[in-house]
């Protein structure tokens, strides 16, 4: 299920994984400005499962709450 560990993820810089799942990983990556992010990236693909990746990104990306992650952007690599 797991890929090798990536080199890049788009920009980012992955450090280490902090977990995984059925569907995706999730990596400690660095930004090109430096700073820390989270990037889960999918190791299943099934169109399904895409849908509900993508419906995921767009419910974060409107989310606005200081308790939870700040989106910065998805897409595909």
């Amino acid at each position: 299920m797991s890929r090798d560990f990536p080199e890049m993820i788009g920009p980012f810089l992955p450090e280490r994984l902090l977990g995984k799942g059925a569907v995706g990983e999730v990596y400690l990556c660095r930004a090109p400005d430096g700073g820390p992010v989270a990037v889960k990236w999918m190791v299943a693909d099934h169109p399904a499962l895409r849908r509900r990746f993508f419906r995921e990104a767009d419910a974060l990306r409107r989310l606005d709450h200081p308790g939870a992650v700040r989106y910065r952007a998805h897409g595909e690599h």
